[in-house]
């Protein structure tokens, strides 16, 4: 295609996207003229001022003639483009589907005769669901129309000074606006990951020998350490072991045949410490593990929002079993995601802190797990208030909302004892600290389900909870509107560019294959439509992993030694018979440390 016509293509998308862009400013002032006749009914519920809070949302027809084939010729130079066309697409229709859907909600509103209570509680929980959504979706294209408008102004470098594109567009003047827009949609979302797709990519113009060199820096900055101190190792006693974490759910067991609290434990000469977040235990693999929490606390609590029949794990679940190629990329996906956590410096580090003999183990499904990949266990946890919150939100597009629909969900808490979970189809999995923060700040457990003919959920005592939506609100808010047990962190960044990466692991799609009796041809004809396959990885992020050694360094390690704490046991044997437990917590910071 000669320059001539890029030139005049690169103009007429530019005039139809400025029309655009005028359009949603327009309906965008349509749209909170209608949010503002809402709350003043609030304020002031008469019945004028109703009727204009029922106002239909019917902003003019929209008509967006481009063919997205006539650009690709950008794709080349500037890939953004077309990107950004299809963008504006998807989020046209979602913005236009969103008003028909609530014009249909005020439709059936007025055919029914409301008390004025009624109305006041229907009209707020417009504003906070139905209408947020549709101002969303409009902030999300006026963004996309101005970086459109952006990077077409500046496809000018590619045409040559010959060819000229329209220049009165001045695309200065809206940077101010459009960054108090993305500030609206950050707030609306509650993270500003959605900016990432907008963003330059960086690692194009990073030469490959400083790329090198960054890596190369966060390796040796591992090394030194280790060198110096990050094994931060107890004493080795001889015939002196480290608690087994199913010994803990012994003495867990006795708690409910001898008392109704953590008293007994006094009778046995045990004291335990309340003011530390966990406590080392041997696996069953033969590491280290931590366990947070209280240390004797008896029970285990799960919080589903429906009673289920049965516990389901979410890659067992029937949606995702049935389409092949789903199960086949949520597969392959999350087999990437563990392997790249075992290449970070949480990984690297922390695998080699020892604890009387024992090394740190982590649980590289457990990660997955709380990342959002589907996988064979299903959450468990130590603390009361995490399962609740679970019991009263309904999920989302990834965002927590508390549940306000009390005749489709049903919130309702399982209770059972660590003792009770002992069975080998299906057993307690102590995942705790697993460097990342989102395990930690829910006090995670896990169950691993293999085989749901055997479901856990007979070992539970359930409980309906009240169906009450201040209880609901009230819970959603003590931990920040869910940003308290999802917070940010780098491995969220990892999870979201593995997840909108379009190839495949070659190896990790032939081992699908191989684990799932799968014909490799067949189902690489289904996916190769969607996904590349190939013997590639996530590169790595080298400044993101400079990160990630700094809060090793800094925040984590500092923070286990502060707070996780450990006991030494003694099995009886031919030479010994009695069983020794040691009565005081040991703490690593009154550790001697060896190094090797």
């Amino acid at each position: 295609m000669d320059k001539n016509r890029q030139t005049d293509l690169i103009n007429y998308l530019l005039l139809a996207t400025e029309d655009q862009y005028n359009y949603f400013n327009n309906i965008k002032a349509l749209a909170e003229n209608i949010l503002k006749a809402k709350k003043e009914y609030l304020k002031d519920p008469t019945q004028e001022k109703l009727i204009r809070a029922l106002a239909q949302f019917a902003p003019p027809k929209n008509i967006f003639k481009i063919n997205i084939e006539d650009y690709s010729f950008t794709i080349k130079n500037n890939p953004k483009i077309v990107d950004y066309i299809f963008r504006y697409i998807r989020a046209l229709e979602t913005a236009l589907n969103l008003a028909q859907i609530y014009n249909n909600d005020i439709v059936i509103l007025l055919q029914q005769n409301l008390s004025q209570q009624d109305y006041i509680n229907q009209i707020k929980l417009q504003i906070d669901h139905n209408y947020s959504k549709i101002i969303f979706a409009i902030n999300m294209s006026i963004f996309i129309l101005a970086k459109l408008l952006e990077e077409a102004h500046s496809y000018s470098k590619f045409l040559g000074k010959r060819n000229k594109i329209i220049r009165y567009i001045d695309i200065n003047n809206y940077a101010g606006y459009i960054d108090l827009i993305a500030k609206d949609i950050t707030q609306h979302l509650g993270n500003d990951l959605w900016l990432r797709p907008f963003q330059d990519v960086k690692i194009k113009n990073i030469n490959k020998v400083k790329t090198f060199f960054n890596c190369l820096n966060v390796v040796y900055g591992i090394w030194k350490h280790r060198k110096k101190e990050n094994y931060i190792l107890a004493p080795i006693e001889k015939t002196l072991e480290l608690m087994h974490y199913k010994d803990s759910k012994l003495l867990a067991e006795l708690s409910i045949y001898m008392t109704r609290g953590l008293e007994f434990m006094h009778d046995f000469g045990i004291i335990t410490d309340d003011s530390k977040a966990g406590y080392f235990v041997r696996s069953d693999n033969g590491g280290a593990k931590i366990i947070l929490g209280r240390e004797f606390e008896p029970s285990i609590y799960r919080g589903q929002n429906y009673d289920y029949e049965k516990f389901i794990p979410s890659f067992q679940r029937e949606k995702l079993v049935a389409d092949v190629v789903k199960h086949c990329v949520e597969y392959v996906k999350r087999e990437e995601f563990k392997q790249y956590f075992t290449l970070t410096p949480y990984f690297q580090i922390l695998s080699g802190l020892n604890i009387m003999g024992r090394y740190f183990e982590f649980d590289l499904d457990a990660i997955a797990q709380h990342y959002e990949f589907g996988t064979n266990y299903i959450d468990v946890t130590k603390d009361i208030k995490t399962a609740l919150f679970f019991a009263y939100t309904e999920c989302a597009n990834g965002k927590y909302f508390p549940v306000t629909d009390f005749e489709k969900y049903h919130p309702t808490l399982y209770v059972a004892n660590f003792s009770m979970l002992l069975q080998e189809n299906n057993p307690l999995i102590p995942v705790g600290f697993q460097a990342v923060l989102r395990p930690q700040k829910q006090t995670a457990m896990a169950i691993a389900i293999n085989n749901t003919e055997d479901n856990p959920i007979n070992k539970f005592t359930k409980i309906d909870l009240p169906r009450r939506p201040e209880i609901a609100y009230g819970i959603f808010n003590s931990f920040n509107g869910g940003k308290d047990l999802f917070p940010d962190e780098p491995m969220k960044v990892i999870e979201q560019q593995i997840r909108e990466r379009n190839i495949l692991n070659k190896e990790i799609f032939e081992e699908y294959c191989k684990k799932f009796n799968k014909d490799e041809a067949e189902l690489k004809r289904l996916i190769t439509p969607y996904y590349k396959i190939e013997s590639s990885m996530l590169p790595v992020d080298s400044e993101l992993f400079v990160k990630m050694k700094d809060e090793v360094y800094n925040d984590l390690i500092p923070w286990i030694k502060e707070n996780i704490f450990y006991r030494k046991v003694q099995y009886p044997s031919d030479k010994n018979p009695q069983f020794y437990l040691s009565l005081f917590p040991q703490y690593l910071n009154g550790t001697i440390y060896k190094y090797e």
